[in-house]
C-alpha cells in the first residue's frame, strides 16, 4: 500500500511544514497534547495474499509559522496500491492553534484505517 500526503491547494502566504508523516501499530494524543506512538513500520509482512490488517494508525504533525494560526486548512490523505490507483481519500479542514512563546503552532492527526487489505506482495523493484 502507498500512502500519499497532499496539502489541500490554499492561497495562502504561508506553507505548513509536514515534520512527522508516518504509520504505526498504535497511536494517541494525551489531554495535554502529547503525541504518543507505539510499533512504526513501513511494510506489511503476510504469508499470502490478500492479507488483511485489522488496524493501524496514520500519523500526521504539521507545523505551522507563528503568523498563521487561528486559520483553518485543508489536509487531505490518499492510499494508493502499489499500480498508483486511489484506495481511499480523506480530506477535512484543520484549525491551526495559536503557538506560544515564540514556539510554532503544531498541528497533530491520527487516522485510524481498519480492516485495510493489500491484495497482491511487492517486490523489492516494485511491485509484483
Amino acid at each position: 500500500m502507498l500512502v500519499q500526503f497532499d496539502s489541500m491547494k490554499i492561497k495562502r502566504e504561508y506553507q505548513m511544514n509536514l515534520d512527522i508523516f508516518l504509520v504505526a501499530d498504535y497511536a494517541n494524543m494525551t489531554g495535554d497534547g502529547k503525541l504518543n506512538v507505539m510499533g512504526i513500520f513501513r511494510e506489511i509482512n503476510a504469508p499470502n495474499f490478500p492479507a488483511r490488517h485489522p488496524s493501524m494508525h496514520l500519523v500526521i504533525k504539521l507545523s505551522a509559522e507563528l503568523g498563521e494560526y487561528g486559520i483553518q486548512r485543508g489536509l487531505g490523505v490518499k492510499l494508493c496500491d502499489p499500480d498508483g490507483n486511489e484506495l481511499i481519500s480523506l480530506t477535512g479542514p484543520i484549525d491551526v492553534p495559536k503557538g506560544g512563546h515564540g514556539i510554532r503552532p503544531e498541528v497533530n492527526a491520527i487516522l485510524e484505517l481498519k480492516d485495510t487489505i493489500e491484495k497482491q506482495e511487492e517486490e523489492e523493484n516494485g511491485p509484483a
